[in-house]
């Protein structure tokens, strides 16, 4: 609203509280509008947890208490409160020197102990379907909710994008014989082959695909796979500081939005295809990335 964009912007408004001023940081991104609405979800959820900390501390930080004992404070609490695991925490500090980088262009005095504090990820042991795997998703008769969900994981694979893209495809942006679309993220083109597959499921739904929010998406398309049969059992493991948490769970559970950009990545690799070919299909630009997403299939050994 106008009237909450004049007191965020207000000359007169505290330049020392925090919480004003993330609220400022976030209002001004949405007001660029150039960056993505799923960047603006995350600095809400980074924002409402340094709230929560705060109404559970009770105290409102001011811009230059934020200094080493806050970040172990604030980065304790996520871990044990919420049980974030280290590539969690590392993504959401990150967001938050983000906003501490605006404040500084904004003229605004901050304490740099943020550039002591760092969370260190680790490579998340992600899956990728096989090609039975897809086959048992493609010939499945399901309805409602689960095929929507089951349709939007396929076209997923076959276009090899994020759930933030795949779910967004527009007639409007097909050329010949691709769809070639712009990512939301990193505004890279991405040239994806317009095969029968792909169109025929973009056809169903005349290119409108059903609107979901990809934790929704998460748990609808696990409990299709769950369905399925996915029971194989795979071992997980997450790092949270100093402990190492391994858990033994069915496949199914793995299964997550982000899982048909491997497939599409891994599949492509096994049938051959270059990795400069795949890279201009995903929008992946670091081969080192690409390498992330390729995933192995234990049946391609025999």
């Amino acid at each position: 609203k106008v009237e909450n964009l004049k007191e965020a912007f207000d000359p007169k408004r505290d330049r020392e509280n925090v919480e004003a001023l993330f609220l400022e940081f976030i209002e001004e991104r949405k007001l660029q509008g150039t960056v993505s609405k799923s960047s603006i979800q995350k600095y809400n959820v980074v924002f409402d947890k340094y709230k929560s900390f705060c109404a559970k501390e009770h105290i409102k930080y001011k811009i230059m208490q934020l200094n080493d004992d806050f970040y172990i404070a604030f980065l304790s609490y996520m871990r044990h409160d919420y049980g974030l695991n280290d590539n969690t925490l590392s993504r959401y500090l990150n967001f938050f020197k983000t906003f501490l980088l605006w404040c500084q262009r904004k003229g605004i005095e901050i304490n740099t102990d943020y550039k002591k504090v760092n969370v260190k990820g680790y490579e998340a042991d992600g899956i990728a379907l096989t090609i039975e795997d897809v086959k048992t998703l493609e010939q499945a008769e399901l309805t409602g909710a689960e095929e929507k969900a089951r349709d939007l994981f396929l076209i997923g694979v076959y276009s090899g994008q994020r759930f933030s893209d795949y779910s967004m495809l527009d007639k409007a942006d097909v050329q010949g014989k691709f769809i070639i679309k712009r990512a939301e993220k990193t505004e890279k083109h991405s040239y994806i082959p317009l095969h029968n597959k792909l169109k025929d499921l973009l056809d169903k739904y005349d290119w409108r695909l059903p609107k979901i929010s990809s934790q929704k998406f998460n748990v609808r398309i696990q409990a299709v796979c769950k369905k399925l049969g996915f029971d194989e059992q795979i071992k997980k493991t997450t790092y949270k500081g100093k402990n190492k948490v391994v858990e033994v769970i069915p496949k199914w559970r793995m299964v997550a939005s982000h899982t048909a950009r491997r497939t599409y990545t891994t599949l492509a690799c096994e049938a051959g295809i270059a990795d400069h070919f795949i890279m201009a299909v995903t929008g992946i630009k670091d081969p080192k990335t690409l390498q992330k997403y390729k995933k192995l299939n234990k049946e391609m050994l025999f």
